[in-house]
């Protein structure tokens, strides 16, 4: 009776805090893209006339990026073209059962016709639809914005999305809860798509620029929460045959490794009961910088960036 009095509670405040993001027990920082250097986490469309760059900021409107050299953007110098349509993807090959997707960012673009918009997808990119009709057409049991736009901000084509003016850095999240078991576990990976439209006139605007995209989730009492990396030991770094990594265990929890390349696909994995030790042999793995996560039953734990010679 109580867990069914505390899932109401949480129900209510839902309906009447949808504007805000629920923090529950803490919020913990799990991964970013500052755009400083390649991330996994980003993947351009396969479109040679892709608007998006990343790079330098070199148009009067967008001024310096958020976090100093670089950000992505719609071009770093030329204003947008007409009819375009361009988009990146964020993807999240593993993500939690209460995740929060943040970003810094700025527009400018002709009001109700030109703008950006964020889909979201579950299966790999085959289907996708607007992220603020994801309670009706997904139906986590909870899903929370932050500075995003609204039912009533149209683009051309009558599709919801960031239009207008915003001359100073918005940060905007997006957060889906899952109570599991009582909804399912949520799926894996989660996609987000970046799009970018204008319509058939020339506008002469500078478009939108994105920064600091931050992965985090929230703790809602079940004891998530992230090895202090100086607890976390690995090596040798970069890997010639093998690279062993140590870490606490107190709790003598499952622990699952798992190794993405630079393009974020997966290409390791390890599980380990009740272990604060595993061994990573190099195998097939090609020379290159790779990115991994260590996580336990409870959750995210730790992660980082290992070379092979």
């Amino acid at each position: 009776m109580k867990c069914l009095t505390v899932i109401l509670i949480i129900c209510f405040e839902y309906s009447l805090c949808i504007a805000q993001i629920h923090p529950f027990k803490g919020i913990y920082d799990q991964d970013s893209c500052k755009f400083s250097s390649s991330s996994p986490l980003i993947r351009f469309s396969d479109s040679a006339h892709t608007l998006w760059q990343v790079g330098k900021p070199s148009k009067p409107f967008f001024g310096n990026a958020y976090s100093a050299p670089f950000a992505i953007m719609t071009d770093s110098v030329e204003a947008y073209p007409k009819a375009m349509d361009t988009y990146f993807d964020l993807i999240l090959p593993q993500w939690y059962p209460n995740v929060i997707v943040g970003f810094k960012h700025k527009y400018e673009t002709d009001a109700n016709r030109d703008g950006g918009y964020i889909e979201v997808s579950y299966d790999s990119g085959r289907n996708w639809n607007n992220v603020i009709d994801e309670k009706k057409v997904h139906n986590p049991m909870m899903f929370y914005l932050e500075n995003m736009y609204q039912a009533q901000d149209s683009l051309a084509g009558g599709i919801n999305g960031f239009s207008g003016l915003q001359s100073t850095w918005l940060y905007s999240r997006m957060q889906w809860v899952w109570l599991v078991p009582l909804f399912g576990p949520p799926p894996r990976p989660l996609y987000l798509r970046f799009h970018f439209i204008s319509d058939t006139l020339e506008s002469h605007k500078s478009g939108w620029i994105v920064d600091d995209i931050m992965i985090s989730i929230a703790d809602m009492g079940t004891g998530i929460g992230r090895v202090n990396k100086a607890k976390l030991r690995y090596y040798p770094n970069p890997m010639s045959t093998e690279t062993t990594f140590m870490f606490p265990n107190l709790k003598k929890e499952a622990i699952s490794f798992q190794l993405f390349n630079s393009q974020g696909q997966m290409v390791k994995t390890q599980c380990r009961f009740y272990a604060d030790k595993l061994i990573l042999e190099r195998g097939e793995l090609n020379s290159g910088l790779y990115y991994f996560r260590i996580l336990s039953e409870n959750g995210f734990q730790a992660s980082g960036s290992l070379g092979v010679d």
